[in-house]
């Protein structure tokens, strides 16, 4: 009897162990299915990319500047901008920005955060498309840019200005892609906000 239970015990734990290996080795890397990397002025080379993970087939967009990942959003997220402890990393890794170290430090122990009009960089992802193809696939297309605002303090800029990344598209299984409100493109004609209040505020995109 106790033979037949040793036997039976054994036979249930290779089970769990093959399903846990099989389980394992399904799990698949994520795959980057669009990626264009431009020059930005002050950032250097700055990169977006879309990654796909195919196991849960999503989606997310993202900005790569100094060879690290700053910035992972959606899709669809319209105007997505750094938050502070991503801009301080950049800083961090920018010699070129390191010398504006107090001053950022200032503004943040003065106003609790670092102005938007001082140093910000925003992605923005638009007129995002989706056509049905054959075979139950569909094309998604949309465009993106890059908005940001580098060191503007007493009346001059490191640098203020618009890049683009251009347009991607790719196919996916129709119903991949959650599918929100489209944004359509709206230029970012606003001109440089320069720091001569003393009382600087963030701006609201």
């Amino acid at each position: 009897m106790m033979k037949q239970f040793i036997i039976v015990a054994f036979i249930l734990l290779i089970s769990l162990a093959t399903g846990t290996t099989q389980q394992v080795n399904s799990v698949k890397a994520d795959v980057v299915v669009w990626k264009k990397c431009i020059n930005v002025t002050e950032l250097g080379n700055t990169c977006m990319q879309i990654v796909e993970n195919p196991n849960n087939l999503t989606f997310v967009v993202e900005l790569i500047i100094a060879n690290k990942v700053v910035l992972t959003t959606g899709l669809e997220a319209n105007e997505t901008c750094l938050d502070d402890e991503s801009l301080l990393l950049i800083m961090a890794d920018i010699s070129g920005l390191g010398i504006f170290d107090p001053l950022i430090k200032a503004l943040i122990k003065e106003y609790g955060h670092i102005p938007a009009e001082v140093f910000s960089i925003c992605l923005d992802i638009y007129n995002v498309t989706y056509t049905p193809l054959p075979n139950n696939q569909e094309q998604v297309a949309g465009c993106s840019y890059l908005n940001s605002t580098i060191m503007c303090w007493k009346g001059s800029c490191l640098y203020k200005g618009v890049d683009s990344f251009g347009c991607f598209q790719f196919v996916v299984p129709t119903g991949t892609v959650v599918k929100e409100t489209q944004h359509k493109f709206t230029p970012p004609a606003h001109p440089p906000i320069l720091l001569s209040d003393p009382n600087p505020k963030r701006t609201k995109h």
